[in-house]
């Protein structure tokens, strides 16, 4: 999806943490990303050769006009992080259709999605349970107000065995003041999560 990339040069977020609220790496892996000791293990960076490719960058004093205006502009356009329960990440306030979800902020996907009405929740086995077990906060409405993907459907698994699936659809979303028209964006009607009773979905800026 391309809201990041939409709003990448608009926005600003403070504190955001280094650890994806999903990993997608085993937790062995991550440790051994994280736990080098023996540093010989690692071949010599072969020299970069200079070729006909390569376009040389040169000094200047000129500096760029926009960039006070630019640094102000995102300095004035702040979300503020929200610790989820446990301290396990972090979450968001975001208008979506005209209306206020928290959703968590995830560094590990890039995929906006809510819960909507009516949705369908299940255990890891996909044996069906209540609503309340998924954990989701306020639902979503079931309809998309800038129109639908035909012929296109949502499912995202996560390394932690969660699982959802739902519908495609363009709605206009807003963080912080910035609003993208038409983003494409996901509604969950089946799912297996486990959520903390207040984030609506999850919005991924990998």
């Amino acid at each position: 999806m391309l809201f990041t990339s939409v709003l990448g040069s608009t926005l600003l977020l403070q504190g955001i943490a280094a650890t994806p609220v999903r990993n997608h790496l085993a937790s062995g892996d991550l440790s051994s990303l994280l736990h080098v000791k023996d540093t010989k293990a690692f071949a010599p960076a072969t020299p970069l050769t200079k070729t006909s490719n390569v376009l040389t960058l040169k000094s200047t004093n000129t500096t760029a006009k926009g960039s006070s205006a630019l640094h102000n502009a995102l300095r004035a356009k702040t979300a503020p992080l929200i610790p989820t329960s446990g301290g396990q990440g972090y979450a968001i306030n975001i208008n979506f259709g005209g209306h206020t979800f928290e959703v968590l902020l995830d560094t590990g996907s890039s995929d906006l999605w809510l819960a909507q009405q009516g949705v369908k929740c299940v255990n890891v086995n996909k044996k069906a349970q209540p609503v309340s077990a998924c954990g989701f906060g306020p639902l979503a409405g079931t309809t998309f107000q800038a129109g639908a993907i035909k012929n296109e459907n949502f499912n995202i698994s996560y390394g932690d065995g969660e699982f959802l699936t739902g519908v495609l659809g363009y709605e206009n979303v807003g963080i912080a003041g910035v609003t993208v028209n038409k983003q494409e964006t996901a509604l969950v009607n089946y799912a297996y999560w486990e959520g903390d009773g207040v984030a609506s979905g999850l919005i991924g800026f990998a």
